[in-house]
């Protein structure tokens, strides 16, 4: 039981700065300057191109 308190705590406190995050990210209307978030809405950019206009990996 004291792990997951621990765990839910843990949760806890990545959702806080998670709605930190999001609420930044609104108020820049788009424009992030965190490098981390940078960073995966590139690689989201990239997988969406390499999966090709019928959503299969090319090759």
């Amino acid at each position: 039981l004291k792990d997951v308190r621990e765990k839910m705590a843990d949760l806890a406190r990545m959702e806080a700065v998670l709605s930190e995050l999001v609420c930044a990210c609104h108020a820049r209307k788009g424009n992030v300057s965190c490098p981390l978030i940078a960073s995966l809405q590139d690689g989201t950019k990239l997988a969406a191109s390499a999966r090709g206009s019928h959503g299969v990996t090319t090759p």
